[in-house]
């Protein structure tokens, strides 16, 4: 009888545990992911600069994902850097004075850079106009 009741306690403990931990994984999620408006960020930013859905190369935002982004190389540069800056601000990666934020992400490590990656986000630091931050933090995550 004390092996069915440790089994059970087991059980019981094993399954408290197993649910504590999936809250607890989607807590550190959330931390992790700190946007979770990416959507709401870019349709007011597609206001914002009066464009429209289809220069991500989507039809309805439900569809946006980080090769929407990839699309963006097809239009005009000034159109497409302001747009990605704005993105960028809401995002907390552009401070509200229109400077890079510490700590900067890592760009995706299979990405080819022609000098490193934190030479290519130290240019970036040094772009005063807002705009042509967007731009270049385009160039270096995509």
């Amino acid at each position: 009888m004390k092996f069915f009741s440790a089994i059970m306690q087991w059980s019981y403990f094993g399954i408290l545990n197993f649910f504590l931990s999936i809250g607890v994984l989607q807590a550190i999620k959330k931390i992790h992911d700190p946007d979770n408006n990416i959507r709401e960020h870019v349709e007011d930013c597609l206001a914002d600069n009066g464009l429209n859905i289809s220069i991500l190369g989507i039809d309805k935002i439900e569809d946006l994902n980080e090769k929407s982004f990839e699309n963006l190389k097809d239009i005009a540069k000034d159109i497409r850097n302001c747009f990605v800056a704005c993105v960028y601000k809401k995002k907390g990666i552009i401070t509200p004075e229109g400077t890079l934020a510490e700590p900067v992400f890592r760009a995706d490590p299979n990405k080819k850079f022609t000098t490193t990656f934190d030479d290519a986000i130290n240019a970036c630091r040094g772009e005063k106009n807002f705009c042509r931050l967007g731009g270049c933090l385009y160039g270096v995550y995509f």
